[in-house]
């Protein structure tokens, strides 16, 4: 709780918790429980009673399960790569009553990580069921937010994976480009907690805006391409023309 107050008090723009194993060493699991339940009732708490949003990282059903049920409000990977269930129906049905987002962070696997290098039968098998996991919660109307894991610079650098992760919603996911770029704009800003400042293109929003000269919402990679970008639009101001 007190380090939660202090992120707080620093005006931290959200809390992000390492709910389950991180994969950080060898004896870190990814599908450990790293926290009690006790411990993040706390820290959902206390971070909401500061008004700020929780992201809960979690690759294992327990941890998701736990912390959907307490109220996060985004959750961080949701699969698991050991081979286990990362999502079911009942946590996919509280995730959509308690408008739960999924960052399902594709590109961390596929651009150049471990599912991208994988071609055993065991490894394909867990993919599969990462995949069946993420297709449920979609099948179920949860919310799908796009989102890079970009701290893994080497494998997945800031900017270049995020027009990466949109295609993966495409091409892995199954999504139109419209709902992919939707996921990345609209849900991406809700997943934030600024979606009444970006995000869409209304009145009194920010004009933060990439104008192209070909339609994304018919071909997605029109967005792999910087030829293809007309104008960038900063606060309103034209930023860069081509």
């Amino acid at each position: 709780r007190k380090f939660v107050r202090i992120l707080c008090n620093q005006n931290v723009d959200l809390i992000k918790v390492i709910a389950s194993g991180g994969g950080e060493g060898p004896t870190d699991r990814l599908d450990d429980v790293a926290f009690s339940r006790e411990e993040l009732q706390v820290l959902v708490d206390e971070a909401h009673m500061h008004h700020k949003r929780v992201a809960a990282h979690s690759e294992c059903i327990e941890t998701t399960r736990m912390v959907v049920e307490l109220g996060v409000n985004t959750i961080e990977h949701g699969g698991c790569p050991r081979g286990k269930i990362g999502l079911d129906e009942d946590v996919c049905e509280t995730m959509v009553e308690k408008d739960i987002i999924l960052v399902p962070t594709l590109a961390i696997n596929y651009c150049g990580g471990p599912w991208d290098t994988a071609k055993t039968t065991a490894a394909g098998a867990i993919i599969d069921e990462i995949l069946n996991g993420f297709m449920l919660a979609i099948k179920r109307g949860v919310k799908i937010a796009a989102g890079s894991d970009a701290f893994a610079d080497n494998i997945t650098p800031y900017g270049k994976h995020n027009i990466g992760e949109i295609k993966l919603l495409v091409d892995i996911l199954g999504f139109t480009p419209l709902e992919a770029i939707t996921s990345a704009t609209k849900i991406g800003a809700e997943a934030c907690g600024i979606g009444d400042k970006i995000g869409t293109i209304e009145k009194g929003k920010l004009a933060d805006l990439l104008v192209f000269k070909n339609d994304p919402t018919s071909n997605i990679d029109v967005l792999l391409k910087k030829e293809d970008i007309k104008y960038i639009i900063k606060d309103g101001s034209l930023a860069i023309e081509h």
